[in-house]
């Protein structure tokens, strides 16, 4: 029986012969970025979310999770929502969404995600 599965498993794992050939991918549209600001560096985005006003980004830089970009001139409108475990605060964030006003956040802390609305105040300049 042994000598049987061994004769299959040779049978089966034998190649056809044939030539394998790497897929060729065309170039449809060029990506490109742009630095919307020097004020701040953000090394690893983990999310990024959009309204009718403002760029949010999910990146932990200078203690802070939240950092918000004017969507029609790319100006830097500030950072929110502190590093850490205490109230208001987030510590593994992963995700982000945003409705009206308010930001909703997955933190991962310590293996018990939860999900924390955040109602970020922000003025027209």
């Amino acid at each position: 029986m042994k000598k049987l599965l061994g004769i299959l498993i040779i049978l089966c794992s034998c190649s056809s012969g044939k030539e394998y050939n790497e897929p060729q991918f065309v170039e449809k549209e060029e990506i490109r970025g742009e630095c919307l600001s020097d004020d701040l560096m953000i090394s690893y985005a983990y999310d990024m979310a959009v309204d009718d006003q403002y760029i949010y980004i999910l990146a932990s830089s200078q203690g802070k999770w939240v950092h918000v970009y004017d969507k029609s001139d790319g100006q830097y409108r500030g950072s929110h929502v502190l590093t850490g475990q205490g109230p208001g605060e987030v510590h593994t964030a992963s995700s982000l969404t945003v409705d009206k006003d308010k930001l909703q956040i997955y933190d991962q802390s310590a293996g018990h995600g939860f999900l924390q609305t955040v109602c970020i105040c922000l003025t027209a300049s």
